[in-house]
């Protein structure tokens, strides 16, 4: 029997809610529902959102109702701030709450509505599921695929329903006429520790007694469409019945992508390409990843191995699993796996085929946009309070990195805060493990601010490894930061790059002075990456005046492998440089971590080249020099500070702005920068400076004052050894 209420109300009224990064999926939504409307209604859809939208997102919307005379969409500012903290599931943010205010937000005339996620598509008309009889109850869902599961677990009534809240038929009339809100706030504060399914758990708990079931089949959800789930599940974990189950999984009404597996990210659920057909026409096809394509699109050539039944199986399971949930796993499995000898795996295309790569930092782009960045204005961000998730180890927060601590104002930072966090803070890259990706999928899902930190290019004093010094001499002091990608990841824009992108001067004639100013300090000091080990007192070295300087590099360090180069590339660095430069003696620098790991690689004409390991420093043998060759170095960076010819194999940030000799262009980079405007933006204005006992910020200049008091102290303390 049709409700009373329904034949009061003019139009059929539907409301999703999203915040503004959201959106373009919404729209996907709504296309769906129009695609499939059949009725002679007026249909008004109304939008919950953070903030009201451009009038370019607008007319997108716009767009969506041009063959529908009697559809309309209207947008409302909602907030959910009091509910801001509250647990929920993977995929969900706050945006989903402004649905507890919606009684408050509708227009007077509204009497029930039909509620939807984002993340649901419809193939039959809704106005069939808006008519149906709510019973005088204040909601209608479809029962939760696990639905006895949640009841038990959450201390409900067993015969109470338990409803997916993906998709609601709601009676706004009623809500209205009870304390609805007082309800869900009294509820949140003598249970908010236990809630963890967000406001679903919320509408089930407290209102178990007002709802019912509608058919299953207009929000088909979970794993309902894997092939086991109905003989696995069905009168096991839910009351269904089962041949209701197996009609809705055949002929669906509504798809409900729910938890991780969301089509734009993944195509691990069973029906994700269904919903690229709605993609198409929703106004947002430039705003949307087309995953589908770019799995579709990706050479499986590319993966050469001995081991090809290997290999093979490996591909499947990327195709077959790329989600943002199992993609470390794979990567893990192809870092670790202990290969044939020769055996070369191109295993970026298992980072690179799952959105974890490129989209992901597009992802973050659309975020931030043009807006004004520094690290003082990052490090604001970050002291507003809130838990940090990080992949740092909690050694690494105990000890060598506890120094970063210093950029927050909570305590609470480290790898255990998946579902509460309000930052991402990512700094080793490390995607061999499985904290990395958990840290991406969290910032990925929840829209967190992400801040990409590394110990800044002037502020360590001494090795982490080198247990021969004290703690708080190994510490850095200092840390660069980016919001978009690491800084040396040169696969895509960073912050850094967009930034010295730019047309037209960046810096102004007072940070000119600055930088000249810091870049002479640095040379005078003889500031280096790694201060500990360089003397005040220069070493004579007129006799390699004019040298030929060639930087090794750590065998299979990720520096390389981001700067878009390889290890073989050392061998044709010295080739080229004995080539290139007949009369000059070629000196060859070995990186201290590849003699420790016995990684020398095999030199020809090792007679025409010195070899050098720890009797100069590199800031000695910079400071004579004429040329350097490198594929990624910091060493090439503090050579172009003093006026050296930098010859570039990789594609560091410092490389493609008119400084260096690139024999690997990255073609992105189209401007042409000065030594003063690269070092403001990597060591001022993207790097932030810590007092070393206190952790207040300081200037780079006190920075580097602070360093050279440490190293006066520590030739003090090993003098005094020595005498003793």
């Amino acid at each position: 029997m049709e409700n009373t209420s329904v034949k009061a109300q003019k139009s059929i009224d539907v409301v999703l809610a999203a915040d503004h990064k959201f959106l373009p999926y919404t729209a996907v939504t709504i296309n769906s529902i129009l695609r499939h409307w059949r009725s002679s209604s007026m249909l008004r859809i109304f939008i919950l959102v953070d903030k009201e939208p451009n009038e370019a997102y607008k007319f997108r919307f716009n767009v969506l109702l041009q063959s529908k005379d009697k559809a309309s969409i209207i947008f409302l500012v909602a907030s959910a701030g009091r509910y801001a903290g509250i647990r929920t599931t993977p995929g969900i943010s706050e945006a989903t709450f402004y649905r507890l205010n919606m009684h408050y937000m509708l227009p007077e005339d509204c009497k029930r509505v039909v509620y939807t996620d984002s993340d649901v598509i419809f193939k039959s008309c809704i106005s069939e599921l808006f008519k149906a009889d709510l019973k005088g109850n204040l909601f209608a869902g479809v029962e939760d695929s696990v639905s006895t599961y949640y009841n038990e677990k959450f201390d409900v009534p067993p015969d109470a329903p338990h409803v997916n809240a993906g998709v609601l038929l709601v009676d706004i009339k009623l809500m209205r006429s009870i304390p609805f809100t007082d309800l869900c706030m009294n509820f949140i504060e003598e249970h908010g520790q236990r809630i963890e399914l967000g406001d679903q758990q919320i509408i089930n708990e407290v209102f178990s007694d007002q709802i019912t079931y509608l058919p299953v089949r207009w929000n088909v959800h979970g794993s309902m469409f894997e092939k086991n789930w109905p003989s696995n599940t069905v009168g096991v974990r839910n009351k269904m019945s089962l041949n209701e189950a197996l009609d809705a999984i055949q002929d669906p009404s509504g798809i409900h992508y729910t938890y991780k597996r969301k089509p734009w990210t993944s195509l691990n659920h069973p029906r994700a390409r269904e919903w690229y057909e709605y993609v198409k026409g929703c106004g947002f096809e430039d705003k949307i990843a087309r995953i589908d394509i770019l799995i579709a699109g990706t050479n499986k050539n590319k993966l050469i191995a001995r081991n090809t039944e290997y290999i093979t199986k490996t591909w499947s399971k990327i195709k077959k699993a790329i989600t943002k949930t199992d993609i470390w796993k794979i990567s893990r499995d192809i870092y670790r796996r202990s290969w044939p000898s020769k055996v070369k795996v191109d295993y970026r295309l298992a980072y690179n085929s799952g959105m974890l790569s490129n989209q992901f930092h597009e992802l973050l782009y659309q975020r931030v946009g043009e807006a004004e960045f520094s690290a003082s204005i990052a490090l604001d961000n970050l002291r507003q309070g809130g838990n940090v998730l990080t992949n740092m180890r909690k050694i690494d927060l105990q000890e060598y990195n506890s120094n970063l601590t210093w950029l927050f104002s909570s305590n609470s930072v480290g790898q255990r805060y998946i579902n509460n966090s309000s930052f991402v803070a990512l700094t080793v890259y490390r995607p061999d493990t499985e904290q990395f990706w958990k840290c991406i999928e969290q910032s990925s899902f929840y829209g967190l601010p992400t801040y990409f930190i590394e110990s800044s290019f002037f502020a360590s004093f001494g090795g982490y490894f080198d247990d021969t010094l004290d703690g708080k001499y190994r510490r850095p002091i200092g840390f660069v930061i980016d919001d978009i990608r690491y800084y040396f990841d040169a696969r895509g824009p960073s912050r850094l790059e967009i930034e010295l992108n730019k047309s037209g001067p960046i810096i102004n004639d007072k940070q000119i002075a600055r930088s000249k100013s810091l870049i002479r300090k640095i040379i005078d000091s003889r500031i280096t990456k790694y201060n500990a080990y360089v003397s005040n007192e220069r070493k004579d070295m007129s006799a390699f005046e004019g040298v030929v300087l060639v930087v090794d590099q750590k065998r299979s360090d990720m520096s390389i492998e981001l700067a878009r180069s390889d290890n073989g590339v050392v061998t044709n660095m010295l080739d080229q440089a004995l080539s290139e430069n007949p009369n000059k003696v070629i000196l060859f620098k070995w990186h201290p971590d590849n003699i420790h790991m016995n990684a020398e690689i095999h030199i020809k004409n090792r007679e025409m080249i010195i070899e050098v390991r720890d009797e100069f420093s590199t800031v000695d043998i910079l400071d004579v020099c004429s040329k350097v060759y490198t594929i990624s170095s910091q060493v090439g960076f503090e050579a172009l500070l003093r006026d050296k010819e930098v010859v570039v194999y990789g594609q560091p940030f410092y490389s493609g702005w008119g400084l260096t000799d690139d024999r690997n262009k990255n073609h992105r980079r189209t401007e042409k920068r000065t030594i003063e405007e690269l070092f403001y933006l990597t060591c001022v204005k993207n790097s932030i400076y810590f007092e070393g006992k206190t952790g207040n910020t300081i200037s780079m200049e006190q920075s580097i004052e602070n360093i050279l008091k440490m190293r006066a102290e520590l030739d003090a303390t090993q003098k005094e050894s020595l005498a003793s």
